[in-house]
């Protein structure tokens, strides 16, 4: 049987214009700036384990798209991207796809491509390739699949093949200007979204409506690939609960955690307020202990903190408040990375010794969680600056309206 969906709302949400209309995507500049940012990077034998790299690995992912503006999907055939110290480009692919590589690689990044036949399969052509060109050992990003390492390390030898994770931090972690100005946005037009949807949240209509509505929403002031969780009510009271038909009634927590896509950089927000307006006593003191939290991590983003000491801070204000200590009501790390994934490194947890620097961008999304009631959740993405830190799109309220 068919699952039954509640008609969406017809609502095309004309007020809303496109809304970057004066920014531009990353250009081809920028991107060759950054392949020679990571080949100088690999100078750096700290970056990976000790040995310093003579070549970088990925695959079609975040990764291959900063540095090159190339898309597209993983198979189980080895296609990707390798940066030598040098700054040359050498592309890997299935010798069948070589005549589509020429094409694309014309159309911008450049470099030299490396056909393989099936028979071989990559590894040994990519060794050989390498060799040719001194190329000593390989460093890896942290999603090239364990397939492809293990094949790499057998036709390179396991101790040329090097863990490229804190290379690929020092390429991504920090956003440079245009960066910063793409991720302001995409997060302002979320929350701009918010506030178009605010006056349609009414009781009687369902949670997915409201999904569809800030879905809408978003895509009309531009922004793409739009996610979002829309829980009302106890389903509120699980961090990553279901979007269902339920109708909203007055009194209802509702608590959207959504975001999309601007020129491939990602917005995150979160906003809980109550149905109606009219907020319960109870639901206005966890929503006053959640914003304080918020705000004692906020103090403590600025450089030469460690992550883990905001995420303290933040779990601190739960447990004074009396809502107990650990992840017992406040059940998940305080926030995450952002950049051109969703969640990246570094994260506000209480594991992570990461130092924040200026050009780092943090979710810091504190919340609170009474099983089978309700719960709160608060969202937002800041950047570190020279002496403190961002916030993108400005703070909510209160929990009567989420603006």
């Amino acid at each position: 049987m068919e699952a039954r969906h509640t008609p969406l709302i017809d609502d095309d949400f004309d007020e809303l214009e496109y809304g970057a209309a004066d920014l531009e995507p990353i250009s081809l500049a920028e991107r060759r700036a950054r392949v020679k940012r990571l080949a100088g990077l690999m100078e750096d034998a700290s970056l990976t384990e000790g040995t310093a790299a003579g070549a970088f690995l990925c695959e079609p992912g975040t990764t291959l798209r900063y540095l090159t503006g190339v898309g597209g999907g993983r198979s189980e055939r080895l296609f990707g991207l390798v940066v030598l110290a040098s700054g040359e480009l050498l592309w890997i692919a299935p010798s069948f796809e070589v005549e589509r590589m020429k094409r694309l690689v014309a159309e911008g990044p450049g470099g030299e491509i490396l056909g393989w036949d099936e028979h071989e399969y990559a590894y040994a052509p990519l060794a050989a390739a390498l060799a040719e060109r001194g190329v000593e050992t390989l460093a890896v990003e942290p999603e090239l699949r364990h397939v492809f390492v293990h094949g790499m390390g057998v036709a390179m030898g396991r101790d040329k093949v090097l863990w490229g994770g804190a290379l690929r931090q020092a390429l991504r972690g920090t956003k440079d200007t245009h960066e910063l100005a793409l991720l302001r946005r995409a997060n302002e037009l979320t929350v701009r979204a918010f506030n178009a949807v605010e006056p349609r949240v009414e009781p009687g209509v369902t949670a997915r409506q409201v999904a569809a509505m800030i879905t809408t929403a978003q895509t009309k002031l531009g922004l793409e690939s739009i996610w979002n969780l829309t829980l009302v009510g106890p389903n509120s009271a699980e961090p990553h609960g279901g979007t269902d038909d339920t109708p909203l009634a007055k009194g209802d927590v509702i608590l959207i955690d959504t975001g999309g896509s601007l020129f491939g950089y990602q917005s995150d927000n979160t906003r809980t307020w109550v149905v109606g307006g009219e907020v319960p006593d109870e639901v206005a003191k966890v929503w006053d202990v959640v914003r304080a939290a918020q705000m004692a991590a906020f103090e403590q983003i600025k450089p030469g903190n460690p992550c883990f000491q905001v995420d303290a801070a933040a779990r601190k204000v739960v447990t004074d408040a009396g809502f107990g200590d650990g992840y017992l009501h406040f059940t998940h790390r305080l926030g995450h990375g952002i950049g051109m994934d969703g969640h990246e490194a570094p994260y506000f947890d209480g594991g992570d010794p990461t130092i924040m620097v200026p050009g780092m961008t943090f979710s810091n999304e504190p919340g609170i969680y009474q099983r089978g009631k309700f719960g709160v959740r608060l969202e937002n993405i800041v950047a570190v600056t020279e002496d403190g830190a961002e916030c993108f799109g400005g703070w909510q309220a209160g929990p009567s309206s989420p603006r």
